[in-house]
């Protein structure tokens, strides 16, 4: 198949997880639902050692567990922003991830944002505002929210740490191969999310009866990530990550439609709206 087969495929997948994770969120912890949900996906991904070489340099391997450290971070608030609001909300507010990114790697790697990518960042600010904005959007000031309770500064920091882990992943992917880095991380973020879980709750039988209620949805989740990821992985394989990155992005505007329309939630027009400058926005950053 051709690399754009690929692309829309993960995507589209990747466009419908965040729907099902809502279904599950609804029912159970944020950190208990990412513990499950990282040690389902390191099950899945683990045929994959019979495929790559374990011949890694250990400064390699400490990059990636730093990398899955941030990341870890970046899913855990994302959930909390799944649990408390809804997809049509939280899904426009991911485009915010190339901005942070972005900014993120001026600091750090020294790079120079264009005036496309400049333009890029307001657009997704405008988008944002549109989001957040109460019914009279004249009030300018009044109408961002920016307690620590709110959509905007959960994703901000989900996006934050998500930015650090994808810089660290920028210098991991130079040195391994898309395989390894999707086995290895895995694992690193399962055993992170495990450790967590155990520190705050040693008797793992409270933990049984949110497990099998919900076991089947996180499985149908575990599977669909793993799924969009080695479609991702592969589609970057066979031409330039500019070109599949674009396309990817489009799960947001899936899933905030799919994740509207199945839990009923309000303004989804206007959200949408958001989510398609969101996702120009999030384009002219990464061109």
């Amino acid at each position: 198949m051709e690399w754009y087969i690929f692309a829309i495929m993960a995507a589209v997948l990747s466009g419908l997880v965040p729907s099902i994770n809502k279904k599950i969120l609804n029912n159970m912890p944020a950190l208990e639902f990412s513990t499950f949900f990282s040690l389902i996906n390191a099950v899945l991904v683990l045929p994959i050692a019979f495929l790559v070489s374990f011949d890694i340099p250990l400064k390699i391997l400490a990059l990636l567990f730093a990398g899955s450290l941030f990341g870890v971070m970046g899913f855990l608030y994302v959930s909390k922003a799944l649990k408390i609001f809804p997809v049509s909300v939280v899904s426009p507010l991911t485009n915010i991830n190339p901005a942070v990114l972005l900014i993120l790697a001026v600091f750090i790697l020294g790079e120079k944002p264009t005036i496309t990518q400049v333009i890029g960042i307001t657009t997704i600010i405008i988008g944002a505002y549109i989001i957040e904005s109460k019914r009279h959007p004249c009030e300018i000031l009044s109408s961002i929210k920016i307690e620590k309770t709110s959509v905007l500064y959960i994703t901000f920091l989900s996006a934050t740490f998500y930015a650090f882990s994808s810089v660290i992943d920028k210098t991991v992917l130079k040195a391994i191969t898309p395989l390894q880095y999707i086995l290895i991380a895995h694992l690193f973020i399962a055993s992170i999310f495990s450790f967590i879980v155990l520190a705050k709750t040693p008797d793992l039988k409270k933990l049984e009866p949110d497990f099998k209620k919900s076991f089947r949805w996180i499985l149908l989740a575990s599977v669909m990530t793993v799924a969009y990821r080695l479609m991702q992985a592969q589609a970057v394989s066979m031409t330039f990550v500019s070109l599949v990155i674009p396309i990817k992005h489009m799960n947001s505007l899936i899933s905030t439609a799919v994740g509207g329309t199945l839990f009923h939630e309000k303004d989804l027009g206007k959200k949408m709206f958001a989510c398609a400058i969101m996702l120009i926005g999030a384009y002219l950053v990464i061109a």
